[in-house]
C-alpha cells in the first residue's frame, strides 16, 4: 500500500499529480470483507466509521433460517469482524419486517440508530451492548411512525420531517432523552421526502410535486422558519422529469461544501444517468459549474454524495461494458471530473467474477475511502471495502528527509518540527471531516477527543504530505 507519510527517517515526499485508486490489501481479503448473508434487494445498507477506525454497518439481510432480519454489525479497522461487539459481532434483537432504512450516528462514545419509518431509536454502548439508561432497554418508539428516510443530527438534536394531513412537520428530537422537544409546521409545503444539512447551520427540506413532476428544496432554520432570501420565498425547483414512472425511479442526493454551496445530484435509474448541480447559499444556480450549471454522468447511478475540501465525491454503480460494478468518483469544485483521481475522475472496481455496487461510503481522509454495499454471487452478500487514493510518482521527486516530524501520539498541544515553510496543516477525523486548522506550532488541542486523525500538510513549495496521528490523551 503506497502512502505519503512522514517519519524521523528518510522519506520521499511526492509532488501530487495523478492519483491511483486501489483496494487497501491490508483490509479484509484484498481490500474487501464480506458478510455471507444475502440481502433481499430492498435493504439500504448504511455505515459509519468510529474515531478508532471501526466500521458500523446496518441493514436487512436473510439469516441462516432464510428469514429477513434487521442487523447491525461492526468491523475492526483491519476489516475483520469485531466479535467483541454485541453478540459475536452482530446485534439482531430489534426486528421489524419493514425496517429497510436505518440511519447511523455517533453520540460521544455511544452509537445511535434511527429507523425513521418506524420512529424507533436504539442506543448502544461502544461494545454493542444496549444503553439501558436510554428509554426502555435502550430503545424508544416515538409517537410518529411516518418520518421520511433522511434526517440530520446537529449536536444533541435529531431533525426529522413527517407528512401529516397535507402538512410538513419538522420535529426536533433530543437524542439524550429520546423525546420530541418541538414540532414546527413548514409554511407552503404539503409533503416532504427528507431533510438535509444546509448552508450556515440551516436545514434543506426536499419535496416532490407529483402533478408537475418536479423536485424542490426549501431552506429553513432549525425552528422550521423559511429563509425567504433563498430561491423564491424559501424554495426552488432543482429537477423535473417527463413521466411519473421516471419520477418514481429517480433518487436525489444533497450535500453542502465548505464554501456553503449546495451540491445536488439526481440519479436516474431509468436513463442510467446522474446529473450534478451546484447552487449558492441563496439558491442561485452556479452557471460556471460544468456546462452552464450542470454535469451529466452517463452509464451510472449513485447511492451517495459527499463533499470534502470543496471537492465532490460520489459512490454507486457503473454500467460501463454492460455489467454492474462499484463506482467511486470525484468532481472538482467547478463541476469537471477530477482527472487526478484515478486519471479520469472515475474509479471502477471490477472483479470480473461478480457484480458489486456501493450503497454507503465514508471518506476517512483524502487518501482513504470506506465503502459498504452488496456483491453478487450465489446470493447478494453484504460487503465492506477500503480503497486507497495514492499519489503516483511525479517525474521530479523532492528529497524531504526529516522535512517534518510530529509528536505522535498527540498530547495537549500540536507539536511538530519542519525544515520547510508550511502553508497550512488541516486535521481530519477518521470520517474525513475537517476538525481543525493548525495555525502555529505548539497549538493547544485539548478539545480534541481521543482517536485517530489524519493531518494534511501543505508546504509553500506545493508539496502535500499526509500523516496518520493518534491522540491518546485528553
Amino acid at each position: 500500500m503506497k502512502k505519503i507519510i512522514t517519519t524521523l527517517g528518510c522519506i520521499v515526499a511526492l509532488c501530487l499529480h495523478a492519483q491511483t485508486v486501489t483496494t487497501d490489501n491490508t483490509f479484509g481479503t484484498n481490500g474487501i470483507s464480506v458478510l455471507s448473508h444475502q440481502t433481499n434487494g430492498n435493504s439500504v445498507i448504511n455505515s459509519i466509521v468510529q474515531t478508532d477506525g471501526k466500521i458500523v454497518v446496518t441493514g436487512m439481510r436473510i439469516n441462516g433460517a432464510n428469514n429477513e432480519e434487521v442487523f447491525t454489525a461492526r468491523f475492526n479497522a483491519n476489516g475483520t469482524l469485531d466479535t467483541t461487539f454485541a453478540n459475536s459481532g452482530y446485534f439482531t434483537s430489534y426486528q421489524d419486517p419493514n425496517a429497510y432504512s436505518a440511519n447511523l450516528y455517533l453520540n460521544g462514545n455511544k452509537i445511535l440508530i434511527f429507523y425513521p419509518e418506524q420512529g424507533v431509536m436504539i442506543k448502544f454502548n461502544n461494545d454493542g451492548s444496549i444503553d439501558n439508561s436510554f428509554g426502555t432497554n435502550g430503545m424508544i418508539t416515538l409517537a410518529s411512525t411516518s418520518y421520511q428516510t433522511k434526517d440530520v443530527l446537529i449536536g444533541n438534536y435529531l431533525y426529522a420531517v413527517k407528512n401529516v394531513s397535507s402538512q410538513v412537520i419538522l420535529d426536533k428530537i433530543d437524542i439524550n432523552s429520546g423525546s420530541v422537544i418541538s414540532s414546527s409546521t413548514i409554511s407552503g409545503l404539503t409533503q416532504s421526502r427528507g431533510v438535509y444539512s444546509g448552508p450556515n447551520g440551516k436545514l434543506i427540506v426536499k419535496s416532490t410535486n407529483y402533478q408537475s413532476l418536479t423536485t424542490s428544496i426549501t431552506l429553513v432554520d432549525t425552528d422550521g422558519n423559511l429563509d425567504t432570501a433563498f430561491g423564491t420565498n424559501g424554495s426552488m425547483v432543482v429537477s423535473s422529469v417527463g413521466s411519473l414512472n421516471e419520477l418514481e425511479h429517480t433518487y436525489d442526493y444533497i450535500s453542502t461544501d465548505d464554501a456553503q454551496n449546495i451540491i445536488y445530484a439526481l440519479s436516474n435509474d431509468n436513463a442510467f444517468t446522474v446529473t450534478f448541480k451546484k447552487y449558492s447559499s441563496n439558491g442561485s444556480l452556479a452557471t460556471g459549474f460544468a456546462n452552464n450549471g450542470s454535469y451529466v454522468l452517463a452509464n451510472a447511478i449513485i447511492s451517495g454524495l459527499k463533499t470534502l475540501s470543496n471537492q465532490i465525491y460520489f459512490s454507486g454503480l457503473s454500467l460501463e461494458g454492460g455489467t454492474a460494478n462499484l463506482l467511486l468518483g470525484r468532481l472538482n469544485s467547478d463541476g469537471t471530473l477530477d482527472n487526478s483521481f484515478d486519471n479520469d475522475g472515475i474509479y471502477i472496481y471490477n472483479t470480473n467474477a461478480s457484480s458489486e455496487w456501493a450503497e454507503s461510503f465514508n471518506i476517512l481522509s483524502p487518501s482513504s475511502i470506506i465503502v459498504a454495499g452488496e456483491i453478487s454471487g450465489t446470493n447478494n452478500d453484504i460487503y465492506v471495502g477500503k480503497f486507497d487514493v495514492t499519489p503516483d510518482l511525479a517525474v521530479s521527486e523532492v528529497d524531504s528527509k526529516e522535512s517534518i516530524w510530529f509528536e505522535n501520539p498527540l498530547r495537549s498541544n500540536f507539536v511538530y518540527k519542519t525544515k520547510e515553510k508550511i502553508s497550512v496543516i488541516e486535521l481530519y477525523s477518521a470520517e474525513g471531516k475537517l476538525i481543525k486548522t493548525i495555525k502555529e506550532n505548539n497549538q493547544n488541542i485539548t478539545e480534541l477527543l481521543k482517536g485517530v486523525y489524519v493531518a494534511k500538510i501543505k508546504f509553500e513549495n506545493g508539496n502535500i504530505v499526509t500523516k496518520k496521528l493518534i491522540k491518546n490523551y485528553l
